[in-house]
C-alpha cells in the first residue's frame, strides 16, 4: 500500500475508477455522433481503457483492473460503439487474459474458487459459502433469497 493508502485506507485505484467513469462518460457525451466509427468510437476509448487497466495491474490489483475494463467497455457499447469491435478484441486478447489469470498462483486459486466455491468450502470458497449459508438461514420466503 502506498502513502495515500496508509493514511486513509483508500487505494489509488479507487480514484482511477472514478476518473475512468467520468472520462468515458464525458467522451461518449461529446462524441455520441461518432461512436459507431472505428477510430472515434473504439480506438480512442480503448487506448484510455488499456492505459488505466495496465496502470492498475502494476499496483497489482487484477479485480479492480478487470472491473474498470469491463465497465468501460459496457459503457462504450451502450454509448454506441459497435459490439463487433469488442468481440474481436476479446477474441484476440483471450490468450493474454488466460496468462494474466493463470500465471500467478493466488489469481488462479481465486478464479477457480469463484467458479466452484464448494471445492474448498472452508478455505478459498469461505466467503461465497458464508453468504449462501446466511441466506439459507434467513429462509427462502424472504424477498431477495434464492428459491
Amino acid at each position: 500500500m502506498d502513502q495515500i493508502g496508509r493514511a486513509t485506507g483508500i487505494q489509488p485505484s479507487e480514484f482511477a475508477k472514478l476518473a475512468t467513469i467520468i472520462f468515458i462518460s464525458n467522451y461518449i457525451a461529446k462524441n455520441h455522433n461518432h461512436m459507431h466509427s472505428f477510430k472515434s468510437g473504439f480506438l480512442i476509448p480503448l487506448g484510455f481503457i488499456a492505459m488505466m487497466g495496465g496502470l492498475i495491474l502494476m499496483e497489482p490489483d487484477f479485480g479492480t483492473a478487470a472491473f474498470i475494463v469491463i465497465l468501460s467497455i459496457l459503457m462504450c457499447m451502450v454509448g454506441g460503439t459497435r459490439i463487433i469491435f469488442y468481440f474481436f478484441t476479446l477474441l484476440a486478447s483471450t490468450p493474454f487474459i488466460y496468462e494474466l489469470i493463470f500465471s500467478v498462483t493466488y489469481r488462479k486459486i481465486r478464479f477457480t474458487s469463484f467458479l466452484d466455491p464448494w471445492q474448498d468450502r472452508r478455505g478459498t470458497g469461505l466467503s461465497c459459502n458464508t453468504i449462501v449459508d446466511c441466506n439459507d438461514r434467513l429462509g427462502a420466503d424472504r424477498p431477495g433469497t434464492r428459491q
